[in-house]
């Protein structure tokens, strides 16, 4: 289906109009829209770059909105929050046993315990700032990329 206004045409594709298009002479040139694939993959990236500023709440509110829509955003924001959601889980077990072990002997807390959680806590950030990086370059690639998480309790990402 084809809508044609004057200088411009557009097509249905079976969800949306196309962007608009300004046709001159015989050459069509793109009108200044955005392809819907750059926006696709910009949501993409945003979904794993949400761990450093609104963790599972913009991850969530991008799956749930753009990703309805776009494959590419749905499969990235899945994996964002399945990363996010062991993130704090794994963030949160090792916050509470340091926190046991410190009120536990609170004059004599164990070194060695309290040395070795602190130690895990900061490679789970580190691992998980690494792979939000990863994921956010993948995405900008256009690549259904997934975590190394052995917890998926969101489902919604492509398999390999």
């Amino acid at each position: 289906m084809v809508c044609r206004r004057p200088g411009q045409l557009r097509w249905w594709d079976g969800r949306a109009w196309t962007a608009a298009r300004i046709v001159t002479g015989n050459a069509v040139s793109s009108g200044g829209a955005q392809d819907s694939g750059n926006v696709d993959r910009t949501w993409a990236v945003l979904s794993h770059l949400s761990f450093f500023v609104l963790p599972l709440v913009a991850v969530i509110v991008i799956r749930l909105t753009v990703g309805k829509q776009a494959a590419l955003v749905r499969h990235h924001s899945s994996e964002a929050l399945n990363a996010q959601i062991c993130f704090g889980v794994l963030w949160n077990v090792f916050g509470g046993i340091y926190l046991a072990a410190l009120l536990t002997r609170p004059q004599d807390p164990p070194f060695a315990v309290l040395f070795t959680v602190f130690i895990l806590m900061l490679l789970t950030a580190a691992g998980s700032t690494v792979m939000s990086i990863i994921g956010a370059v993948q995405a900008s690639q256009g690549r259904f990329w997934r975590y190394p998480v052995l917890w998926r309790p969101v489902r919604g990402a492509v398999r390999p």
